[in-house]
């Protein structure tokens, strides 16, 4: 079995660490929304609880997202991978999911209001985004301002904006959704 756990969004955002192994298991749980699996390292969801976590996680979301954006009903494809093998997600980490889509939502308007003209669009965007760090998944677990240092290196060297740089880097659970810059 395969662990995906939130410590490496910690350190960089969508950089997650995979951790093999299933030993440890100390209790399995039948409600829908706890997780399937607790252990001594933490608790995780199975795929089979994912889509149903991810609806509860973005049903009542705390901050909205843009005009005409929404979140996708099931899960990203990074929850339903092809492999054969089927892993299982540290909780919490469907939150960090979310908060990197609401984000990216809100990187696109920025920058599509930026190469429009439309300052009041890249203004609201803007002011959403600051808001970022203080979104109950990301508060407690992302370093922000250590991210942003990181793209904005990021962004240097590619002698692009860091929203374009985040934009590009980041941004694949937003794109696959249909969401197309």
């Amino acid at each position: 079995m395969r662990k995906i756990t939130k410590i490496g969004l910690m350190a960089s955002s969508l950089t997650v660490l995979t951790i093999l192994g299933g030993a440890g298991v100390v209790q399995a749980l039948d409600d829908p929304l706890s997780p399937d699996f607790v252990q001594e390292d933490g608790s995780f969801y199975s795929v089979d609880q994912i889509d149903a976590v991810w609806a509860s996680v973005t049903e009542d979301y705390p901050d909205a997202l843009p005009a005409n954006v929404s979140f996708p009903a099931d899960a990203p494809s990074f929850f339903h991978p092809e492999d054969a093998e089927r892993p299982i997600f540290q909780t919490g980490l469907p939150g960090l999911i979310a908060a990197r889509y609401w984000r990216c939502a809100w990187l696109d308007v920025s920058l599509d209001g930026a190469e429009l003209g439309q300052k009041t669009a890249a203004t609201a965007a803007q002011v959403a985004l600051n808001g970022y760090k203080e979104l109950p998944a990301v508060k407690d677990l992302v370093d922000v301002d250590g991210y942003n240092e990181q793209i904005n290196e990021y962004a240097t060297t590619l002698g692009v904006t860091p929203a374009v740089a985040e934009f590009d880097l980041e941004c694949g659970i937003y794109t696959e959704a249909g969401n197309v810059r």
